[in-house]
C-alpha cells in the first residue's frame, strides 16, 4: 500500500502542480477549461485518483483488498467502514477537481505551458500506481518469510 499510495500521490501532486503553474492561481475555480487545454495532466491526475480511491486494477485496490480481507478474518468489521469512508472522501475531492476542469471558460484565456517532461513524469507515476496492481504479488513475495519458516507457521 505504501508504494502504490506514494506513486499515486506523487503523480497527483505533480499533475496538480502543473495545473497551478498553467493557471498561475491556486484556486480551483481557475481550473475552468483546463481539461481541454491540458488533457494529459487531467488524465494523469485521474489515473492517480483511481489508485487513491482503491478502484481495480490499481495498486491501491490490491492493498485495500488485502486490508479488507485481514479485517474480516480478524472480525474487526469497523475497519471496513473506515476504508469505505476513506475511499468515498478521496473520490469526493478528486471529482471536485474534475468538475472544475470541465467547466466552460471565457474565450481568450491564456495559460502557461509546463515542460512536457513534467507532464510525462506525472503520467508515468500515475501509470506506475495502476500497473502495480497487476504485479501486486511480487512485493508480497519479496517480503514474505522463506520456505521452511513459512511452513512452520500455523
Amino acid at each position: 500500500m505504501l508504494l502504490a499510495h506514494a506513486l499515486a500521490k506523487a503523480g497527483m501532486f505533480l499533475a496538480a502542480g502543473n495545473l497551478i503553474f498553467c493557471t498561475g492561481k491556486p484556486e480551483l475555480s481557475a481550473l475552468a477549461g483546463m481539461s481541454r487545454y491540458r488533457p494529459l495532466n487531467i488524465f494523469a491526475f485521474g489515473l492517480a485518483g483511481v489508485s487513491i480511491m482503491g478502484l481495480p486494477p490499481s495498486g491501491g485496490f490490491s492493498a485495500k483488498w488485502l486490508l479488507l480481507q485481514s479485517s474480516l478474518m480478524s472480525q474487526q468489521w469497523w475497519w471496513v467502514a473506515v476504508m469505505l469512508l476513506g475511499s468515498l472522501l478521496s473520490a469526493a475531492y478528486i471529482f471536485r477537481v474534475f468538475a472544475y476542469t470541465y467547466r466552460e471558460t471565457g474565450e481568450g484565456d491564456t495559460f502557461a505551458r509546463p515542460a512536457l517532461s513534467l507532464e510525462l513524469i506525472a503520467l508515468a507515476l500515475s501509470v506506475s500506481s495502476i500497473l502495480l496492481g497487476f504485479v501486486a504479488v511480487l512485493p508480497l513475495e519479496l517480503i514474505s518469510l522463506p520456505g521452511p519458516l513459512r511452513e512452520a507457521l500455523p
